[in-house]
């Protein structure tokens, strides 16, 4: 809906989540010791940074993070370097991160050779993994999760949707009506959180849309298995500089401040978004100034930003809420969702 939703997360929690993130990196052959370089969507170093290093060591676990606020086209050289340098056994990061390096690298005749490359929080185009692929030289697994920590599957070397983890939650597939479907029919994912008893959530509806997979995988495991999550191209928000933003890169801005009911980001052009907002008496100007600043810091200075305040933020004709809509082109992004 837009509205920010805050989840407590237990310590069983934090190592049940670690437990089947390696799960399915052992199924790749990447060990706990190895070496890996993430882009994800964390802030990683200041966004007024304008020189390298774009990036920090966590050494504790081994791992190159890399701010993915930086991945520009005067910058990507200097990724592509730390990377050749750094020598990762595998790479991780949100799909549109790794297919602007990969898209480079290939463009270039790069190659920088890794044992898997593992993608997240946003789908994954056929595109995509294909440039990701040729760029690493290796295979792309592929998982789906929710920060509220109530699903997690994962894709295993056969790449034929995504097996859940079922001891982690318990998924079920709805209709409109919230009732159960068929194997092999499309409804919303809903999950309860197995593991989380600091704050456990019980049938979780998203307004993501899967299906039960029917046939045993050839891999051999058990676990059911769920189709890819379905999105649209419209999700996504391009800046004046080409960078691709997922949604969910999105939300953290809100989840930072006080007083949000709804929220919906609609990009009209290229350089101008509008931030629709449904508040309570909480949301102050320090509030508003908070959000701008936040979300400023995700897409970047060069789109203006305004904040119009609502009473209500219709659904869609279907019933469905859409968060972000973004008109604006995005080329072959767009051919291969429609």
């Amino acid at each position: 809906t837009g509205t920010p939703l805050k989840v407590l997360w237990d310590q069983n929690t934090c190592i049940y989540t670690n437990a089947v993130d390696w799960r399915q990196k052992a199924w790749a052959g990447v060990n706990y010791r190895d070496k890996i370089a993430l882009l994800l969507g964390r802030p990683v170093v200041s966004t007024r940074r304008i020189k390298k290093p774009f990036w920090q060591m966590n050494h504790i676990h081994n791992q190159l993070w890399m701010s993915s606020f930086h991945l520009s086209d005067d910058n990507i050289i200097y990724y592509i370097e730390k990377l050749s340098s750094y020598k990762p056994v595998a790479i991780e990061g949100y799909p549109s991160t790794l297919y602007i390096l990969a898209e480079y690298m290939n463009r270039n005749n790069i190659v920088l050779p890794v044992k898997a490359a593992f993608s997240s929080s946003e789908t994954l185009l056929d595109f995509q993994r294909e440039e990701i692929e040729k760029a690493f030289s290796c295979e792309l697994y592929d998982f789906y999760g929710l920060a509220e920590r109530t699903v997690f599957a994962t894709e295993c070397k056969y790449h034929d949707g995504k097996h859940l983890n079922h001891e982690y939650g318990f998924t079920e597939i709805v209709n409109d009506a919230d009732l159960r479907v068929e194997t092999g029919e499309k409804g919303y994912l809903v999950s309860t959180s197995l593991q989380n008893y600091g704050m456990p959530l019980i049938r979780y509806k998203t307004t993501d849309i899967t299906q039960f997979k029917a046939n045993t995988c050839s891999c051999g495991r058990h676990m059911p298995r769920i189709e890819n999550i379905s999105t649209k191209a419209e999700d996504i928000v391009v800046t004046p500089d080409g960078k691709m933003i997922s949604a969910s890169i999105l939300t953290h801005p809100f989840k930072m401040v006080n007083g949000i009911n709804k929220s919906q980001i609609i990009q009209e052009q290229l350089d101008r978004i509008s931030l629709k907002l449904v508040t309570d008496d909480r949301f102050n100007k320090d509030e508003e100034n908070s959000l701008l600043e936040n979300f400023r810091y995700r897409v970047g200075n060069n789109i203006e930003i305004n904040i119009e305040f609502v009473n209500d933020i219709p659904r869609t004709k279907s019933g469905k809420y859409r968060w972000v809509i973004s008109k604006v082109p995005k080329g072959q992004l767009n051919k291969d969702l429609q």
